[in-house]
């Protein structure tokens, strides 16, 4: 428990600057709408069918309910080149050729938000902020860095590339944050959570199948 509860034992310049950092990403991530850029609408659409009916294959009722949301949220979506990478399967149902561990990882988010009342399109990049954040908490809770480095590497990482593209709702952001969570939770001795973070980012990127190795 103490890796998860390390919080109220940082001194209190770490302490605000995890709240700064940590407000930043999730207001981001609650508030401004998602974009939809490169692969974003498959990952969508394939959370929307793992909500409503808990297999990835696209509906017709899917599609429309997420043009309805998007449409909702100022951001209207051309479905036609989306769906011309969802292919027919033998038994006539249409599956994205990208994997859906992705969407299925970012489902809680989407059920949280809902019933929330909020935009549950945003359930993605609230998913990457909270893996970043979660990564960031690690780093300035590791116990094989002196202090000081501690704080180095935290600042390294909010500064880093992977911090903006946390509003993206693509896989990148949160295949980062396991790969460094894998890389540090294996320092730490604590292998069994460094094989689960290796895992997450390997459903997205699988050569990354050399690291859970």
């Amino acid at each position: 428990a103490r890796h998860w509860t390390a919080y109220a034992t940082w001194p209190m310049p770490d302490r605000i600057a995890f709240a700064i950092v940590a407000v930043w990403l999730l207001a981001s991530a609650l508030l401004v709408p998602a974009r939809m850029l490169g692969d974003a609408g498959e990952y969508l659409l394939m959370g929307e069918s793992l909500v409503r009916h808990f297999t990835p294959d696209a509906r017709p009722a899917d599609i429309v309910a997420l043009a309805d949301k998007l449409q909702r949220q100022g951001t209207p979506l051309n479905f036609a080149p989306m769906l011309e990478i969802y292919f027919e399967a033998s038994d006539t149902r249409l599956y994205c050729y990208h994997f859906w561990g992705y969407s299925l990882v970012a489902t809680p988010a989407k059920v949280l938000l809902r019933v929330a009342g909020w935009h549950d399109v945003r359930a993605l990049q609230v998913t990457n902020a909270l893996l970043f954040l979660l990564t960031v908490h690690q780093v300035l809770s590791a116990r094989s860095f002196a202090r000081n480095t501690r704080r180095v590497l935290a600042a390294i990482l909010v500064l880093s590339p992977v911090a903006w593209y946390v509003l993206w709702p693509h896989p990148e952001a949160a295949c980062a944050s396991g790969v460094l969570l894998a890389l540090l939770w294996s320092r730490e001795g604590r292998h069994v959570p460094a094989v689960l973070a290796a895992s997450l980012a390997t459903m997205q990127t699988p050569p990354l199948i050399l690291l859970v190795a």
